[in-house]
């Protein structure tokens, strides 16, 4: 529902949430929800210099060929940590115990230039963690930097602030999706 959460902490304003306001209002973990699942929404993102039906259909394309082996990634794992330990939490530990289970510790490489590492090589799994913007993982990567270059990873995971506000202008996690 949208009639119960009043919210106005954030310094943003396109984060404030009200009753009737559009946004889904989740309380409790008992709550039915009808929401809609595999969207991959690629609008509002002019730093690409192609249109909405054009990233999609990249997208799509990229997705397809995967999964026909037209193309494909080295069973390798990259974890960019731009936070290290912050108020007793390491974030990238996320990318770490992940990727040593599905490559096994050896295939896990440690960097400190996400994108340099990522043009050279390919890899399955691109973990990047740092500061956030709508727009931005600091250290990591950039919408800038994502709507100019392809980075060679099938799966991209990243974490910090603000960015997870899905439909900002050029967000940084649509921005990956679109490479």
């Amino acid at each position: 529902g949208d009639a119960t959460i009043t919210s106005t902490n954030s310094s943003y304003p396109r984060q404030h949430n009200r009753p009737g306001d559009g946004k889904f209002d989740f309380s409790t973990a008992t709550m039915l929800a009808d929401l809609e699942i595999g969207r991959v929404d690629l609008a509002n993102l002019p730093q690409f210099a192609r249109p909405e039906v054009e990233l999609l259909r990249q997208y799509l394309n990229k997705d397809h060929n995967f999964r026909h082996k037209i193309i494909s990634a080295r069973p390798l794992g990259l974890v960019a940590d731009f936070f290290g330990t912050f108020s007793g939490s390491a974030f990238a530990a996320t990318g770490w115990r992940n990727f040593a289970a599905f490559f096994g510790a050896s295939n896990v490489t440690a960097t400190t230039d996400w994108f340099g590492a990522l043009t050279n090589n390919s890899y399955l799994c691109a973990y990047g963690c740092g500061g956030g913007t709508f727009t931005s993982v600091d250290g990591v990567t950039t919408t800038a930097q994502l709507a100019t270059r392809d980075p060679q990873t099938v799966f991209t995971f990243l974490f910090g602030s603000y960015f997870g506000d899905w439909d900002s202008t050029n967000n940084v996690m649509r921005a990956a999706l679109a490479t």
